[in-house]
């Protein structure tokens, strides 16, 4: 806690937008984007890595926070004040960080995708001292919440790159980790699940691990569909890559929010969100606009 008490003190106005603009790096929009990018643009496998990366570290983390149960800094310590324009993405328990778990799953995907560029590790490591700091300055987490997402999703990068390279080897073996990942999907919502019914966990602290849940299936069924009945080509020309990812991702943002809107944001509906808005994002869009070119070839 000193160490925070000491970065709260040396806050400054342009400190805090410089640290509130690289927390933002670790959020949502700014990880999933070059997976976007990926896998309906440039390199569908790329972008695979990248989704299962996420979802694996990510499933992991909620999994820790929801057995761990660790508060917030700021709450187990009144003397500590967090910068207002962090509390809000400051969602669930505190250990570990779900920033700092997103910007590692993110780095370690391109870092062991492009393994021999060392300008990659450079970058992704910076990206994700960044990312972790701005955690630690912005008085939302502690160290041990940073490193240890650093670790767990670092050691999950790497098991989802020696999945990616046995696949590769064994074709037969892809069935067997679609079923380990359901599993671990599933008792992360069932662990969450039977902690908020007997009263361990508040729903507020568990809605990060239901939209995780959902997601992660999602990501499962969407690539079984994809792969049996899509199967679309990621070339296009260059304007034609610019509107299908603009419009993709504003289709995908439309559904989230107005999801959220129409089901409320109860565990269930949370779940459901988010694993119809996944859904789309790797089957549906990629279905629809693959339909879009052949009718305008």
């Amino acid at each position: 806690m000193e160490l925070l008490l000491a970065l709260q003190d040396a806050r400054t106005p342009v400190l805090d937008a410089v640290f509130l603009l690289a927390s933002r790096l670790g959020e949502e929009v700014a990880v999933l984007s070059p997976l976007l990018l990926f896998y309906w643009c440039l390199d569908k496998r790329t972008g695979l890595r990248i989704g299962f990366t996420y979802f694996a570290g990510g499933m992991m983390g909620q999994f820790a926070k929801v057995i761990f149960r660790v508060e917030r800094p700021f709450v187990r310590n009144p003397q500590l004040l967090p910068h207002p324009g962090a509390v809000e993405g400051a969602t669930g328990y505190s250990f570990p960080s779900g920033h700092t778990t997103s910007a590692t799953s993110l780095a370690a995907a391109f870092a062991l995708n492009w393994r021999k560029k060392a300008w990659v590790w450079v970058v992704g490591a910076a990206y994700v001292a960044l990312v972790g700091f701005s955690r630690l300055y912005l008085g939302v987490h502690t160290p041990m919440d940073v490193l240890c997402a650093l670790a767990l999703s670092f050691v999950m990068a790497l098991v989802v790159d020696a999945a990616f390279a046995d696949c590769e080897k064994r074709p037969g073996h892809v069935r067997l980790y679609f079923a380990l990942c359901a599993v671990l999907a599933l008792a992360m919502l069932a662990c969450a699940q039977v902690l908020v019914s007997v009263g361990l966990v508040p729903e507020n602290q568990a809605a990060d691990a239901f939209k995780t849940g959902g997601a992660a299936l999602a990501l499962l069924l969407g690539v079984y569909l994809e792969n049996k009945y899509v199967r679309f080509d990621v070339r296009a020309p260059l304007g034609v890559q610019a509107w299908k990812l603009a419009a993709g991702v504003l289709m995908a943002l439309t559904i989230k929010e107005g999801l959220k809107i129409a089901l409320g944001t109860s565990l269930p509906m949370q779940f459901l969100r988010y694993f119809l808005t996944v859904l789309f994002v790797v089957a549906g869009y990629p279905w629809l606009f693959s339909r879009m070119l052949k009718r305008a070839a």
